[in-house]
């Protein structure tokens, strides 16, 4: 059963996504499951980059965490990871290249 997608590369991840554990990883791109970026209080618009009061502010969003407020969230794969920064690799390799 595919629950939600892996928030960096988008891979189906199986089994309930209630059951997430902090060393839990993506089988494609070996991210980090349990972490800010999958989980449903990830606010980057935010200055403490989580929508939940109580919690702390995370340190580095994309790495596992002992959070006790972590809500999964299936829809946390938007295409924009590794994507955007790979074609800005690209356009500046296509720019010093002429």
């Amino acid at each position: 059963m595919t629950d939600a997608l892996c928030w960096k590369c988008g891979t189906a991840i199986n089994g309930p996504l209630r059951s997430l554990q902090r060393s839990d990883r993506c089988t494609h791109c070996d991210a980090d499951l349990y972490c800010c970026r999958m989980c449903r209080h990830y606010a980057p618009q935010l200055q403490r980059r989580c929508a939940e009061d109580k919690a702390d502010p995370p340190r580095d969003a994309d790495r596992a965490n002992f959070c006790d407020w972590f809500d999964p969230k299936p829809s946390a794969y938007t295409g924009t990871g590794n994507d955007q920064v790979d074609a800005a690799r690209q356009a500046l390799e296509d720019l010093f290249r002429k």
